[in-house]
């Protein structure tokens, strides 16, 4: 018996469950299954009977300030540390690291096909709190942030790098941050823009 894989690498095979045939390009393919025995030979032709779908372009990614970012449009997103692939780290199209190193993001289209990015760096993680100019505290129901350099914007982050408030001011030296901003109980991370261009991250906890 001999089963014919049209397009296929091998493209025949005599095993009674052929395995590891590889087909380079997508679309529906025939198959085509050969019995023969002393009386002679039949042939049993099922036509687009493998069907095989394109694997997604490898996905585009970009830093953006302490973010990393897929413009690649996707069913699902997955990041990881090339460090460690069994850890997925984030399932958004971005991603906000927690300590520099080298990612990447794995993308699955509606068809459940995947494909992974280039590996990409992130040199500033959210952890890596910069402090020197900026005074933090709780007022009350306020989150306050005092600054001796004038600041153009802030962005508050949840553990999952979602960008839950985001302002851009006008040279202020004072932000203050309503407590009811916080979606919920837990660890946030602000990000705050100085005039001169510097970034500063602090890590606050929003307690109950």
């Amino acid at each position: 018996m001999a089963v014919d894989f049209s397009g296929g690498s091998p493209s025949t095979s005599t095993d009674q469950n052929p395995i590891g045939i590889c087909y380079n390009n997508y679309g529906a393919f025939d198959v085509q299954l050969i019995a023969c025995n002393a009386a002679g030979c039949d042939t049993l032709l099922l036509p687009a009977f493998i069907t095989e779908l394109q694997v997604p372009a490898p996905p585009s990614v970009f830093v953006q300030g302490d973010s990393l970012v897929c413009t690649t449009v996707a069913a699902s997103y997955a990041w990881f540390n090339i460090n460690n692939a069994n850890l997925i780290l984030g399932t958004n199209n971005y991603f906000v690291p927690s300590t520099a190193g080298v990612y990447y993001v794995l993308i699955t289209d509606s068809n459940q096909c995947q494909n992974v990015s280039a590996n990409i760096s992130s040199t500033v993680g959210i952890y890596e709190v910069l402090l020197s100019t900026i005074n933090s505290y709780w007022n009350n129901d306020n989150f306050v942030i005092e600054s001796k350099l004038p600041l153009v914007g802030y962005a508050v982050t949840d553990m999952s790098g979602k960008i839950i408030l985001q302002e851009k001011i006008t040279g202020t030296q004072k932000i203050i941050i309503s407590k009811n901003s916080f979606t919920s109980t837990g660890v946030y991370f602000i990000r705050v823009e100085g005039l001169d261009g510097s970034t500063q991250v602090l890590k606050i906890v929003n307690k109950p």
